[in-house]
């Protein structure tokens, strides 16, 4: 039994012959070797820190003396938030690696 695979694409049709699984394979990773290579069809990744609201991007930008300047029970809890967030930071980055 003979099997046809259709892209249908941009600027035309492309038709691989698909009459083997082996011919079937060969034809998916010619395409999905082209279009990463091209580049064009994923998405580039975002940065991390775009998920992040106008307050956490604030924690993030004090300076160790800033926190230091802070009230005793203040300091605290914005040091946890801190380590929080790079923490949160650090596993999205992992992930988007």
């Amino acid at each position: 039994m003979t099997q046809i695979l259709i892209f249908k694409e941009k600027h035309g049709d492309r038709y691989f012959d698909a009459s083997t699984p082996e011919m079937k394979s060969a034809a998916f990773l010619k395409i999905l070797r082209e279009r990463f290579t091209s580049g064009y069809y994923y998405e580039k990744p975002k940065s991390p820190e775009r998920n992040l609201s106008r307050e956490d991007k604030a924690l993030l930008s004090l300076s160790e003396e800033q926190l230091e300047a802070l009230p005793a029970p203040l300091k605290e809890t914005t040091k946890t938030q801190v380590a929080r967030l790079t923490r949160k930071l650090s596993h999205v980055q992992e992930e988007y690696a």
